[in-house]
């Protein structure tokens, strides 16, 4: 019998843009961007509400968001080209580039891309990491903060997650190239998401115009942060930058085979194990999900993030917000998600 193919065609933007809209207004949230690539191409980009709301100006598609902790998993693809390039093993000792790493830190650069090398996390307003307002140019210096605060568990032992280990790990990419991470990336990987799509926020710099301001979500309406944290601490973990449409189209990029081999990404996309064999849900920067998409989420001063990814739908969806507060970006990515996703209804049937 000769296959049929049902045809499949994504509810049009206005269905996504009456969501994203509505979702921004009930959660109280100044300024919102998505965007979606397919296959290669656009879909769908929008903003809504605003990017500086005392300032009356508009929120667009071209404005940069923190991404928080959506960085994991570009610092990920980063350390993942250091692979390729022959220049760090995954299952080597950070101390390897780290040499004075306190005792008993015998954890891998594995172990610290997927949260089981047992570094610590944050521990509450007496954290230096919580809330801070220093710049570090180097993150070997960063990682002073927190380095000796003690293990949480023995490297490999069980999962715990923790944006200082990503610091970590950003301090072997610097010891490993000789460059600063930030300059590493924007040569490397940066690149993917297009000029001006993708970058770290590096408050030591000129101001960018088109980055956003900060708020925090309230019941009368999003109230703006005073003062902007510097990220330098945890470019690695959760101090990127990017536009909707610049993250998306780094996510196609990815999947392209564009960004790092195809094999360097299975690797990235592999749930990992503890040193007794049982598999958590993460990679190596990624969530894993059981329907076989990947994602990643973050949450930090002013911002709330989501970046997924659907392989077998060659889909990526990006949604960024410059409001920190309690809503779930991970469902509205993937109500999102499900109007370009193929029903099975839809795919080839005998």
């Amino acid at each position: 019998m000769i296959a049929a193919l049902a045809l499949f065609v994504a509810q049009p933007p206005a269905s996504i843009s009456q969501e994203l809209e509505a979702f921004r207004t009930q959660n109280h949230i100044a300024g919102l961007s998505a965007a979606v690539w397919q296959g290669g191409r656009q879909q769908y980009a929008q903003a809504f509400g605003f990017r500086d709301v005392a300032g009356g100006q508009a929120a667009g598609v071209s404005d940069l968001y923190r991404l928080a902790s959506v960085s994991k998993p570009i610092t990920a693809i980063g350390m993942m080209s250091l692979v390729e390039d022959g220049r760090l093993e995954l299952d080597s000792p950070a101390a390897k580039w780290l040499k004075d790493l306190p005792a008993g830190h015998s954890y891998t650069v594995r172990q610290l891309l997927c949260h089981t090398a047992g570094i610590t996390h944050y521990r509450g307003p007496s954290d230096p990491t919580t809330a801070c307002f220093d710049h570090f140019p180097a993150l070997k210096s960063a990682c002073l903060l927190f380095i000796h605060s003690p293990l949480l568990s023995p490297p490999g032992e069980k999962y715990s997650y923790s944006t200082h280990g990503y610091t970590l790990a950003g301090a072997v990419l610097e010891s490993a190239t000789g460059m600063r991470f930030a300059n590493y990336m924007r040569r490397r990987v940066m690149t993917y998401a297009g000029p001006g799509g993708l970058d770290c926020e590096n408050l030591a710099e000129p101001p960018k115009p088109n980055r956003t301001s900060l708020y925090r979500a309230s019941q009368s309406g999003p109230v703006a942060e005073t003062k902007r944290e510097d990220l330098s601490w945890k470019y690695p973990g959760g101090g990127m930058e990017a536009t909707a449409p610049g993250l998306a189209r780094f996510g196609d990029a990815l999947m392209a085979g564009k960004v790092v081999k195809p094999s360097s990404l299975q690797q990235l996309w592999t749930r990992q194990k503890t040193n007794d064999g049982k598999e958590i849900g993460y990679g190596l920067g990624f969530d894993i999900n059981a329907d076989g998409t990947r994602l990643h989420t973050g949450a930090q001063q002013g911002a709330r993030t989501v970046f997924y990814i659907d392989p077998a739908n060659k889909l990526t969806v990006v949604v960024l917000c410059n409001t920190s507060g309690n809503f779930d970006m991970a469902a509205l990515a993937k109500s999102i998600a499900a109007r370009y996703q193929t029903p099975l209804s839809a795919k080839l049937t005998p």
